[in-house]
């Protein structure tokens, strides 16, 4: 029988977060379901071309999308498509596959370059500076009425920027 691990799937297993969630879940004993722009392999597993048809999510209780743009170098309409157009379409795919829970992996960009006041859950977003936070905020935004229209249950996450070993440099 298949465990709740078993039930998730990730899009952007490739990148730098998503190979690291995959390899967690494996060794937690879960065989979740990965997606990325190509075929591949992950922690041991397949990862899957993603696709526009949305049997591919199909028995999942979970999509977690991390994929994205996040370099500062991109123009406005590679970010919206990448980080706004790319997450809408996942989201709709996982709400017509059934899927209960959609994890969007925004960013603390939603709040500008800096902030004088710490940061909280009801603090407004200010990315009016920034290319790549106002992309993300659009997507929080677009994803919020999608999960009001369909049910879909959304979290949001606003992680600072996050590097360490084997992670691209940004900028180099």
């Amino acid at each position: 029988m298949p465990s709740a691990l078993d039930r998730v799937g990730i899009v952007g297993a490739s990148g730098y977060v998503g190979g690291a969630l995959a390899q967690a879940l494996v060794a937690d004993g879960g065989s979740p379901r990965l997606f990325g722009r190509c075929a591949g392999r992950v922690a041991g597993l397949e990862v899957r071309a993603l696709t526009s048809d949305s049997s591919q999510f199909a028995g999942l209780d979970c999509v977690v999308h991390l994929s994205g743009i996040t370099t500062s170098r991109a123009s406005s309409d590679d970010l919206r498509r990448a980080n706004v157009e790319l997450a809408l379409h996942t989201a709709r795919m996982a709400a017509a596959a059934k899927v209960t829970r959609f994890v969007f992996t925004s960013s603390l960009g939603v709040h500008g370059k800096s902030s004088k006041a710490a940061i909280r859950p009801e603090t407004p977003t200010n990315p009016a500076a920034n290319p790549y936070g106002r992309s993300k905020s659009e997507a929080e935004r677009e994803l919020t009425k999608l999960a009001d229209e369909t049910g879909l249950e959304l979290a949001i996450l606003r992680p600072p920027m996050i590097y360490g070993l084997w992670a691209r440099c940004v900028g180099g």
